[in-house]
């Protein structure tokens, strides 16, 4: 048979001297960019339009607010107004449909109370017409 011979594994040496600096260049898309002035003022400008923008919309919304609170005002005065007309003329409508109004009115005309009162009752021949 022959013979196994085991190899142990080789252990290195630590090196006491320093490693070379490896760098990593990053990609052109990560570094941190400087602000420059024409970047801070264009941001500046943009957020100073954005501020004024949404103020006058602010402006806008409030005077159709005002626009709307007017045109109720208005339709409550109208409909105060023709309630109160209303309530008039429910009046006057209540004194001119008076019995004793009517009974003066008639008798001004010179209409007079009948003596007795008498019920008319229709002919059968003119019910039989009637009926076809």
């Amino acid at each position: 048979m022959s013979a196994m011979t085991a190899t142990a594994p080789v252990r290195r040496r630590a090196s006491t001297a320093p490693a070379p600096e490896v760098r990593r260049q990053r990609p052109a898309s990560l570094e941190a960019l400087e602000p420059t002035r024409s970047t801070v003022r264009m941001l500046g400008t943009a957020a100073l339009v954005s501020i004024l923008g949404v103020l006058l919309l602010m402006a806008m919304f409030h005077a159709l607010i005002v626009q709307g609170q007017r045109e109720l005002d208005r339709m409550n005065t109208d409909i105060a107004t023709t309630t109160s007309v209303n309530d008039r003329l429910q009046l006057e409508l209540a004194r001119m449909e008076a019995p004793e109004r009517i009974v003066a009115a008639a008798r001004s005309y010179g209409m007079v109370d009948a003596p007795e009162v008498v019920y008319l009752s229709p002919a059968v021949e003119n019910q039989e017409a009637a009926g076809q």
